[in-house]
């Protein structure tokens, strides 16, 4: 029997086009609800409904629902941890990676439909999937139960997907930021229980220690230099093309009116100048000059200290502030940041149809903290978060690194 605490996690508009594209009878006037009762109800009774007839939609019809609105869409708190070890001799080995969880199945609950009755424990792993890409393994994908949480005075479970990145050796633990902030256990004493699970230390779910996994953490400098990396990486871009944007003989103009003026004419003041022009050109062409993307939030610290914050509205380039262009020296001096928003634009897109990613990297701790924006909850949720999975695996992949 399909729960009213699962169905919560959904948005109804979500429900709406699903049965839309299912071409479900009667749809708009069964969804709604009742006076005085809950607007869940009715879309839990069209599902059982529909489930019994199978004439719209078949289980495995909706259990990719779920899944796609479980695991990534509703997820937009990612916490990302490295791992050194692995069952698997060849962890891109897609025969050898499936023969496992085949082996396994009953305890993995391996391919286990969402449409399923979940344990009522806590902690509780609800299905395995194994994504594989050009005959390799990419990744193995748990979807945990946390437990509940009450919201507008309604019980919701609280799900949580976990992305064992087989490309990179990286664990990501996919979160609600809203669920995670109002659940009973901080947020570091739910990963701690989570990474206890999967390393095989948690009696309740002994099977993970078939798998051999062991989850480790970064140093607390490794997601700082990431994101420091990929800061310079599409600032080094824009500023680029900004200085694209101004005119030739502009250095020169500047040093005849410093003369002129009988002020200092060195490459300090002269910068300074040429970055009122960038703010300027940043701020009326934001839309069609940065074609990678840009930068739309940083924290900047020196030891202890926050040393600048700044955000713009509607995550615009940060280029047309002056916060930036004061520090942007040091920035680039210093290896390690904090905090940055990045606003990428994804392979194939075009102004007429702009595919885009936004997304905000926090160095926390001993782990990276990738937080995605409400507006990137939709149906290509998937290929976006592949997408910056590449970027922090760019990052990870250079020398030294």
């Amino acid at each position: 029997m399909l729960s009213l605490f699962t169905l919560r996690n959904i948005f109804k508009k979500d429900f709406e086009q699903f049965f839309r594209d299912h071409n479900v009878k009667k749809r708009t006037v069964r969804i709604q609800a009742a006076s005085g009762q809950e607007l869940y109800v009715p879309i839990k009774a069209m599902l059982e409904e529909e489930l019994k007839e199978e004439t719209s939609f078949s289980p495995e019809d909706l259990d990719r629902f779920f899944y796609d609105q479980l695991f990534y869409s509703n997820n937009n708190w990612h916490c990302i941890y490295p791992f050194d070890e692995i069952k698997f001799a060849n962890h891109r080995d897609i025969k050898e990676v499936t023969n496992f969880f085949v082996e396994f199945k009953v305890e993995f609950k391996t391919n286990q439909l969402l449409t399923a009755d979940l344990s009522a424990y806590d902690f509780t792993l609800c299905t395995t999937r194994i994504e594989s890409k050009e005959g390799e393994a990419e990744s193995i994908n748990f979807l945990f139960k946390i437990g509940n949480v009450i919201v507008d005075n309604f019980n919701q479970h609280f799900f949580c997907g976990v992305t064992i990145d087989l490309v990179q050796n990286l664990v990501l633990f996919k979160f609600n930021q809203n669920l995670i902030d109002n659940f009973n256990l901080d947020q570091l004493d739910i990963l701690k229980r989570l990474k206890g699970i999967l390393n095989g230390e948690n009696e309740d779910n002994s099977f993970f220690n078939e798998l051999s996994l062991n989850v480790t953490s970064f140093s607390e400098e490794t997601p700082k230099k990431l994101i420091s990396y990929h800061f310079k990486e599409l600032s080094a871009e824009a500023e680029a093309l900004l200085s694209a944007e101004v005119p030739e003989n502009t250095e020169k103009d500047i040093e005849d009116f410093l003369t002129e003026k009988g002020l200092p004419c060195n490459d300090d003041y002269i910068q300074q100048i040429k970055s009122v022009l960038f703010q300027d050109i940043s701020k009326k062409c934001a839309d069609t000059l940065f074609s990678s993307g840009w930068v739309f939030r940083f924290i900047f610290r020196e030891g202890r200290y926050t040393r600048a914050s700044t955000r713009t509205e509607n995550r615009s380039p940060i280029y047309g502030s002056k916060v930036y262009w004061h520090l942007k020296e040091l920035i680039f001096k210093n290896n390690e940041m904090s905090e940055a928003g990045f606003f990428w634009y994804l392979p194939g897109s075009t102004q007429e149809k702009p595919n885009y990613v936004d997304v905000r990297f926090e160095g926390r701790n001993d782990y990276l903290i990738t937080h995605y924006y409400y507006t990137m909850r939709g149906p290509d949720r998937k290929e976006k978060e592949e997408f910056v999975l590449q970027k922090v695996r760019a990052y990870l992949q250079e020398p030294g690194h």
